[in-house]
């Protein structure tokens, strides 16, 4: 035979998917009713990988409308060979994955709803529910517990979710700089002498008659007056100097003022009025009123420059320093301030829009930011940085105000971070902000300081919020519910039904927390989907008292919906997260033990004879949880006038007594007896 070849053949579009790829989705799912049981059916899926290998995931929850993230875990490993299973019948919702040999499970959950399980009559001897408060507000138990580790709670969505590493806490300072105006200059808080010399009388000597000399026909004018020159003060007896050009002399017996114009020479000023006219008439020099004069002080020595500041007086009037006269003593005023009077007192002031703190270190950053007066609840702005204890201010807040509080704000659309005590670094960058006072949070956007942040959002609107910077989440927490232990009384086969809502989340995807444009985002609306993360409801049961010390629990189990025989049991809650960034959030937790009605009968028992003669007393070899229904039925007589009376009937047992007509107790009596209940 000769050989055969065929003709090549070009194979395109093809695309060649490997383990990576998720098995089909489960399809026809069916429920049939099989006693207390549900028998669950499915068509099984195709893929080689589910069939050899492979498993079904089979979830419930009691919430009809709920979806796959919500249910709690019947099973995982029914064989991805068969296409049934039998499980406890429930009301509520069954829901089915497919999952391969690596785990990928099958993208979409196929559900079937039934109301069947309310025939079995399930009676609710304990639910337990955790949300909204998860023991948040109890000591020593739920999220408190001692045992529960990597836990938080989260106020603000009433959940619990895993717990992050924190990178830093500490309060948030809304205010970069706090303290106390010091309105008052220091030292320059005195009195004003403004009486530069104290002066004498105006007259001439020679001219008065009893100490005149030569010849008294000699002399011409006024008997015994003073030579009266307009506009002079004339002193024998003083040594007048140039120094007092530009004076005040002021005529004490008349209390009028004229200012001194020239030096004539060392017994006579020109003056600009004239004052002295009467002779003998007493007179002063004093400074201008617009010069503050203290013969107590240096005013060349101060350190800072009083230029500028304000003098204030008792009554509030004020004025200007426009120069320190080289002397020292006095300072020229922009306006007359002492003018109606000398020996005031008076304080110089850093100014009415100044503020000074002595112990304050400003910075050129307070540049701009608003700063309050605490005491008189008044606000402007910082126009201008001094020194770092003064600052200049767009408004006189401070005016006459020594000793007012103060604060200097940082601006809330600055979204700041800012804390004194902090020593901030680059690990903080995009890291999870959270304030913890009022539960608002955002992410870091840069490190600018050891002390500050930049947020990508405002989320502190008051002094001395606190706030946490997560880092890390935790892998593995685990929620102790807040029972202790669950106490039936004594051993019973229980149904145990759990609930709990969850989903999950990145804190570096949140959409409040992500930062750039938009429009250039990717993925979902609220970050990537999460798939490392799981919830996982665990028990442990006894059949000894659970408040005894020597009760031996079982090992912490996975919980799988079902009958439990315990007379106690403990829940707890497992959550896991694979990636540090992504976690989960618990927002519904409750576990229900349910037991279904029991019947217990007996046929052909006799009642006691002698002197319990047609009583019996009737001890369940099981007690019930509560009192059960009892009914009798009599075998050994048709007479219709025997009749009976239960007594004691409780959870233990009950005693029944037959009686004839005549009241008396009846003969040894044969009976059927039946208990109804849970």
């Amino acid at each position: 035979m000769g050989n055969l070849y065929s003709g090549w053949a070009e194979l395109s579009d093809v695309e060649v998917t490997g383990k990576t790829t998720p098995p089909e989705d489960v399809t026809n799912f069916q429920l049939v009713i099989q006693g207390s049981k549900a028998f669950l059916t499915w068509d099984q899926v195709s893929d080689l990988d589910v069939i050899h290998g492979g498993n079904y995931w089979l979830r419930y929850t009691s919430d009809t409308t709920a979806n796959w993230g919500s249910s709690t875990d019947i099973t995982r490993y029914i064989p991805g060979n068969t296409s049934s299973y039998l499980a406890p019948l429930l009301s509520g919702r069954y829901l089915l994955k497919a999952v391969d040999s690596s785990g990928n499970e099958s993208i979409n959950a196929i559900a079937i709803n039934t109301n069947f399980a309310d025939i079995l009559n399930l009676n609710a001897v304990y639910t337990s529910t955790q949300h909204p408060n998860f023991g948040n507000d109890t000591s020593n138990t739920g999220v408190n517990d001692s045992n529960t580790t990597n836990i938080s709670y989260d106020s603000d969505n009433q959940a619990i979710e895993l717990s992050t590493e924190t990178l830093a806490t500490g309060t948030h300072d809304l205010y970069l700089f706090t303290g106390t105006n010091k309105d008052i200059i220091d030292t320059y808080d005195s009195t004003q002498n403004s009486i530069t010399d104290s002066g004498g009388t105006d007259y001439v000597a020679a001219n008065i008659f009893d100490s005149a000399t030569g010849d008294f026909d000699d002399r011409t004018g006024n008997f015994d007056d003073t030579v009266h020159t307009t506009n002079k003060l004339v002193d024998e007896n003083a040594t007048f100097t140039s120094s007092l050009v530009g004076y005040i002399v002021r005529n004490v017996d008349d209390d009028v003022t004229a200012t001194v114009t020239a030096l004539d020479n060392s017994t006579t000023l020109t003056l600009d009025a004239d004052i002295f006219q009467g002779g003998n008439e007493q007179y002063r020099f004093e400074v201008q009123p617009n010069i503050l004069r203290d013969l107590t002080v240096d005013f060349t020595t101060a350190s800072v420059s009083l230029v500028g500041r304000t003098v204030r007086l008792d009554d509030d009037s004020e004025a200007i320093i426009t120069a320190v006269d080289s002397n020292g003593t006095e300072c020229t005023l922009d306006s007359d301030l002492f003018e109606d009077g000398h020996n005031l007192d008076y304080h110089i002031e850093w100014g009415p829009n100044q503020i000074f703190d002595s112990s304050a270190t400003f910075d050129s950053s307070v540049v701009g930011k608003t700063i309050y007066n605490t005491t008189q609840s008044t606000s402007t702005t910082v126009s201008a940085f001094v020194s770092t204890k003064e600052l200049t201010l767009t408004d006189p807040i401070f005016e006459h105000r020594d000793g007012d509080s103060y604060s200097i704000q940082i601006i809330s659309a600055d979204n700041k971070l800012r804390d004194t005590g902090a020593s901030f670094d680059s690990t903080m960058l995009n890291r999870l902000v959270v304030n913890t006072t009022i539960d608002n949070n955002t992410s870091v956007v840069s490190v600018d300081s050891s002390t500050e942040l930049t947020l990508s959002s405002n989320i502190f609107t008051s002094d001395q919020d606190g706030y946490r910077i997560e880092g890390d989440v935790s892998s593995t927490g685990y929620y102790y519910f807040t029972d202790d232990s669950i106490d039936l009384g004594t051993t019973y086969t229980s149904r145990v039904i759990a609930d709990y809502k969850t989903d999950s989340f990145d804190n570096n995807e949140l959409f409040d927390v992500t930062t750039g444009l938009f429009d250039s985002r990717t993925g979902l609306f609220d970050g990537s989907d999460i798939s490392s993360t799981n919830a996982q409801l665990e028990v442990r049961t006894t059949t000894d008292d659970p408040a005894s010390s020597g009760a031996t629990w079982s090992d912490w189990t996975k919980l799988f919906i079902g009958d439990y025989t315990a007379r106690a049991f403990e829940f707890r809650l497992k959550l896991t997260a694979d990636t540090v960034t992504q976690n989960i959030r618990v927002t519904g937790l409750s576990v229900t033990i349910d037991m279904p009605d029991t019947v217990k009968r007996a046929y052909g028992v006799t009642t006691d004879s002698g002197t319990n003669n047609g009583t019996k007393v009737i001890t369940y070899t099981t007690p019930f949880k509560t009192t059960p229904t009892v009914g009798i039925t009599l075998t050994t007589t048709d007479d219709n006038n025997i009749y009976h009376q239960i007594s004691s009937s409780d959870n233990e047992g009950f005693t029944v007594t037959f009686y004839d007509n005549s009241t008396s107790q009846a003969s040894q009596e044969t009976f059927n007896w039946i208990s109804v209940g849970y």
